[in-house]
């Protein structure tokens, strides 16, 4: 049986009023953080930040300890080695941006 993924809509009917970044003012947009954690984030639309209200970054902070746990007995049952991967994908980052910064910057190397 395949899960769901797709991002939950937000019933604006339950959210607390509006929101507006302290350095713009303009009015932040409600985000589901992680498209369906139920965590509801306030993002500056003009880029400004995200702003979350008492006690949000605790809960995104459970959120994130219980799907690295999940994540981690799932590699466990089919026998990945998670750190193995994470070294890989680090290694994979930094000759995306040696690549890009040779590109821009003459070959220097800021990695």
């Amino acid at each position: 049986m395949k899960k769901d993924l797709a991002p939950k809509p937000i019933e604006t009917k339950f959210l607390p009023k509006d929101v507006k970044c302290p350095v713009c003012g303009a009015v932040c947009e409600k985000v589901n953080y992680a498209y369906s954690s139920g965590i509801i984030i306030d993002r500056c639309p003009s880029g400004c930040g995200v702003w979350l209200d008492e006690g949000e970054l605790e809960k995104i902070q459970a959120f994130v300890e219980i799907w690295d746990h999940k994540a981690r007995e799932v590699a466990l049952q089919k026998g990945i080695d998670l750190e193995s991967y994470r070294r890989d994908m680090e290694k994979y980052k930094r000759g995306i941006l040696d690549t890009i910064f040779g590109l821009l910057f003459g070959g220097h190397k800021f990695i």
